[in-house]
């Protein structure tokens, strides 16, 4: 479980770690590790994520962090880090012990100290020469969600999963009422379901993904590709409930337009796009488009 630096300064982190020789270069992602590597059975999976989901959404919202100036752990490592710090640090704290629970607790054998590695097992005279180079080196960073990283049989560490940090939204009343997450990608129970894309809302009830949306964005128009409720739960406004997950995320990335193309004619669907705001384009059964 890791906070993975944004892109654009994950970059920028690359090319220290380019720079510094870190073998783990092209096999893991700059990021700040909250819990070490540990192995979880197949079994335990969805119990594992659901601790993950549980830490994020106790969160308050992204944490704000700084990056930097370079330090190491020398005497005891030869490991050149960016040290972290920043508003945020106290609720990295708090993530953290939030995580360790369930499937993800383990014993930890060294004090927590939050860092981005640069490079593992680099030569100590290296270090010294990058801790005096790379002095002034500091940059503050959003993060907004914990990832979960896989190891394949490459050594390469990917992303499986991910949660936004902070409460979820929650949709409906009463006794039956459903939590709405826009995550990167969708959660391996769900993602069995379909191919891998760009952004998936889940919708949860009682911890049990129920539905999910799926698409991607070119420019300013959202596109969905997938769509479904389990069957047991239809009927119940659930796939209302995503179309509108579905716009609130579209336009939050700084879509104006949403686009869906069905698979197959299908009334019950057709009824929820329609109902839902959505306009079937002229001379198709199958799309539909929608202002955000």
């Amino acid at each position: 479980m890791v906070l993975l630096v944004p892109p654009a300064v994950a970059a920028q982190v690359d090319g220290l770690r380019l720079a510094c020789g870190d073998p783990a270069l092209k096999r893991v992602p700059p990021h700040i590790t909250l819990v070490p590597p540990v192995n979880v059975r197949q079994a335990d999976l969805d119990g594992a994520l659901a601790v993950v989901r549980d830490a994020a959404a106790a969160a308050d919202g992204p944490l704000e962090l700084s990056l930097g100036p370079v330090s190491s752990f020398l005497p005891d490592n030869p490991v050149l880090i960016l040290g972290v710090g920043g508003p945020g640090m106290a609720a990295v704290h708090v993530l953290r012990e939030h995580l360790l629970d369930g499937p993800l607790a383990r014993e930890i054998t060294w004090p927590f100290v939050a860092h981005v590695t640069l490079a593992d097992g680099a030569d100590p005279d290296l270090i010294r020469a990058a801790e005096m180079a790379l002095a002034g080196f500091e940059v503050t960073v959003d993060i907004g969600a914990v990832h979960v990283l896989e190891q394949g049989p490459d050594r390469v560490w990917t992303a499986i999963a991910d949660a936004p940090l902070g409460p979820p939204s929650t949709v409906g009343r009463g006794s039956f009422s459903v939590e709405m997450v826009a995550t990167g990608r969708p959660d391996p129970s769900t993602a069995a379901a379909m191919d891998l894309a760009p952004w998936c809302i889940t919708a949860r009830r009682h911890g049990r993904a129920v539905g999910a949306a799926v698409g991607y964005i070119t420019g300013r128009t959202a596109t969905l590709t997938w769509l479904a409720v389990d069957e047991d739960v239809r009927r119940m406004g659930i796939g209302r409930h995503l179309l509108a997950a579905v716009g609130q995320h579209a336009l939050t990335q700084g879509c104006d337009e949403l686009v869906a193309h069905l698979i197959a004619p299908d009334a019950a669907l057709a009824a929820t796009f329609e109902g839902s705001g959505w306009l079937r384009s002229v001379g198709s059964d199958l799309s539909y488009r929608r202002r955000v």
